[in-house]
């Protein structure tokens, strides 16, 4: 592959939408549209994610930073996948992209900043998460995959770190980083071994080709991991894990079979290691334990899926999202 820096010039991004760029006639500038407080939020696939505030709003963002000549070759082209992706989207439970900007040296992704934290503090800071708070976030985390599914999209890097909460006292939450996100007709990225250990599929591990539910298996893990405060696979070592992780061998202890059965029953369901017996988002949004904790937020998010279809769902179209959320792309992201 040769390097693609030559491309990733300013001269290159596209004159703004009036809307989002505020009726100038000049390129947009990040330096001149916000002050970065140069706090680090976290680290993305292939970016780090500091805190700003618009100038002309005072709205304070999360923006994640692409330096673009420490990047290689795979991490530009991870990148323009992210951002292809990533600005295509449109759902309350994942996190959304306000605006692009790009400069010779960087581009800036501007999103909503969640101050909440990620939902694995959360479990952390507490001696138990109840079951009822553990069926809230795993229905809106399962809305968010059934949604990029049905856009045939995986998200591929779910783990309990990339679930932020939208507010510190309240428990709605949103999918983070689409850094590692592909397309379902991207057949050679589908062969790629990437997420993170303890929450990744073993048929990825496996080196087996891969379909949507490898998403639904690390979902499973953060269901585990909430209502257990538990690590799923019983490992010293990193090469321990792994081989763990690959064989799919889950803990389940002596504090997980204490869980109602309902909860046992539909945590398995999703931890089941052949990919083609595990359930779908669908499937999984139908279990008995979450509609018994929440059967208000499941009859809506069913009701959501019958929008757009859950099996066979029509892949929605960029141009079909409003002008105000639709960013304005550089030519390249557009490839």
């Amino acid at each position: 592959m040769t390097n693609d820096l030559d491309d990733l010039v300013v001269t290159q991004v596209e004159p703004a939408i009036d809307d989002l760029n505020h009726g100038a006639s000049s390129p947009k500038s990040f330096v001149s549209d916000y002050e970065d407080y140069d706090r680090v939020l976290g680290q993305g696939a292939v970016g780090i994610v500091r805190k700003a505030e618009s100038v002309r709003t005072g709205i304070v963002c999360a923006v994640k930073v692409f330096r673009k000549c420490s990047l290689s070759d795979d991490d530009l082209e991870r990148m323009r996948a992210e951002i292809r992706i990533h600005t295509g989207l449109s759902h309350p439970c994942i996190v959304p992209v306000h605006d692009v900007y790009e400069s010779e040296d960087d581009v800036h992704l501007i999103m909503e900043r969640l101050a909440g934290g990620e939902v694995f503090d959360r479990v952390a800071q507490r001696k138990q998460l109840a079951p009822e708070l553990v069926a809230v976030v795993t229905v809106q985390l399962l809305r968010a995959v059934a949604y990029l599914h049905s856009r045939r999209i995986l998200h591929r890097d779910i783990t309990l770190q990339n679930i932020m909460y939208e507010s510190q006292d309240g428990n709605n939450v949103k999918l983070i980083d689409l850094g590692h996100a592909v397309s379902l007709d991207d057949r050679e990225a589908l062969l790629n071994n990437c997420g993170t250990l303890g929450y990744i599929a073993p048929e990825i591990l496996q080196e087996q080709p891969y379909d949507a539910v490898v998403d639904i298996w690390s979902v499973g893990i953060c269901g585990f991991t909430m209502l257990t405060r538990k690590e799923p696979f019983s490992a010293a070592t990193e090469a321990t894990l792994h081989d763990k992780n690959k064989r799919g061998k889950v803990n389940y202890g002596p504090t997980f079979k204490k869980l109602p059965m309902q909860a046992q029953s539909f945590v398995r369901k999703l931890l089941t290691v052949d990919p083609k017996q595990r359930p779908n988002a669908c499937s999984a949004l139908s279990q008995p334990w979450v509609a018994q904790m929440v059967p208000e937020q499941v009859a809506a998010a069913q009701v959501e899926l019958g929008q757009y279809g859950a099996n066979s769902p029509p892949k929605a179209e960029y141009s079909s999202m409003p002008t105000l959320l639709r960013p304005t792309l550089p030519r390249w992201f557009r490839k």
